[in-house]
């Protein structure tokens, strides 16, 4: 289990959250944004280790809050951690540190907020 410890966020987050209409669907600059995470995260999936490179191809960009159920939350910095695609690795839960908190995470919690059913 490893820390993530948050840095500060990149300005053109920063810019576009204070800009008019907002959104992470509208966000341009997330490749610096997945620098930032990965640089962070020291090349690291939050979920299970697992190397990530900052590319769109090799990692996804997660938001620990959902976007649906916490909009308010899709720009903020702290919300936002980068993903490996693949989601490696067996363990039925994974825990990581984030936030300065630990927390544990079920692999089917996470298939059910990829899928977007409920449980």
């Amino acid at each position: 289990m490893r820390s993530i410890q948050k840095g500060h966020e990149p300005g053109t987050l920063t810019r576009h959250r204070n800009s008019a209409h907002a959104d992470y669907e509208n966000y341009a600059a997330k490749d610096t944004l997945r620098v930032s995470l990965v640089t962070e995260q020291r090349g690291l999936c939050c979920y299970c280790l697992s190397r990530i490179r900052a590319n769109a191809q090799a990692m996804k960009i997660a938001h620990w809050h959902s976007q649906d159920r916490y909009p308010a939350e899709q720009l903020d910095y702290q919300n936002l951690l980068g993903a490996c695609k693949e989601m490696r690795g067996s363990a039925k839960v994974r825990s990581i540190v984030t936030l300065g908190r630990e927390i544990e995470i079920s692999h089917e919690i996470l298939q059910t907020q990829r899928t977007g059913s409920r449980i």
